[in-house]
């Protein structure tokens, strides 16, 4: 967006429409995710997964076959192969020696996570969101080169290497940071500071707070605690008043107490 050519060239795809080949659609897909309008790259993806019924030469005909091959028409793979990197550029991108986080996330998809993906400088990125905002991301230096992130918001975030040890970032304005990164380092990324605890079931009268990589319950007689990380995995229990998560590297984690009568379940970031 920070090119004079940006409006011009979504202007030029305004002009060529939404209809065309299935290897142009994907082309399309992946171009409205570099202009960043999520709506509009979501509407191609539908137009590429409609059931095509031509199997002639057709200009208009891009879609699926019943088996999902690419439609052309004919049969072409570049829209399958093109696709899969359409839809990666909406949620990640990589140019400019910036790594730009979920730049073009359809409200659709509000929940969800990527990982292993690869971007310039030799990085290496994962990423969670809910509700479809970022809840975290993972960087894996493969070089050592400073780490530059874009994403909304994100100067208020923490950074913390994989011993958990909080890395001074530098803030180039209120969406882009950068951080000095060392070859085979781990760095995590938690917006918002990773302050702040979420109640997701809130019905118990018992206080839970999850703070200095402490969980501690306040009104509840014995509880049972059970810390889970984002992808369900048990990572952590115990029972009573307090838990220690100092084994635990920063990251997005779910809390859930139990008592004989009741259970509270909240998200937080350590």
């Amino acid at each position: 967006t920070e090119s004079e050519w940006f409006t011009p060239a979504v202007n030029s795809l305004k002009l060529r429409g939404d209809l065309s080949t299935g290897w142009s659609l994907a082309w399309r897909i992946a171009l409205w995710a570099r202009a960043q309008d999520a709506s509009h790259a979501y509407t191609i993806i539908k137009n590429a997964m409609r059931h095509a019924t031509s199997y002639a030469q057709s200009s208009g005909a891009g879609g699926v076959y019943y088996n999902l091959l690419d439609s052309h028409a004919p049969f072409q793979i570049d829209g399958n192969l093109g696709y899969t990197a359409a839809v990666t550029e909406m949620l990640l991108q990589s140019h400019g020696e910036t790594m730009r986080l979920l730049p073009a996330l359809p409200s659709t998809w509000k929940d969800g996570s990527l990982r292993g993906i690869r971007c310039e400088g030799n990085f290496e990125i994962d990423q969670e969101w809910t509700e479809g905002k970022l809840t975290s991301a993972t960087v894996r230096s493969g070089s050592g080169r400073d780490a530059r992130i874009c994403y909304a918001g994100i100067s208020s975030a923490k950074v913390t290497d994989a011993n958990g040890k909080e890395v001074a970032i530098n803030i180039g304005n209120n969406d882009n940071i950068s951080f000095p990164t060392e070859a085979g380092g781990i760095y995590t990324i938690l917006p918002n500071g990773g302050s702040g605890v979420e109640a997701v079931s809130a019905s118990a009268t018992f206080e839970v707070t999850v703070a200095d990589h402490r969980v501690t319950v306040k009104g509840a007689d014995n509880p049972s605690i059970e810390v889970f990380n984002t992808a369900g995995v048990l990572v952590a229990s115990g029972s009573g008043q307090s838990l220690s998560l100092e084994p635990l590297a920063s990251q997005i984690i779910i809390v859930k107490v139990s008592t004989t009568s009741t259970t509270k379940t909240v998200k937080a970031a350590i």
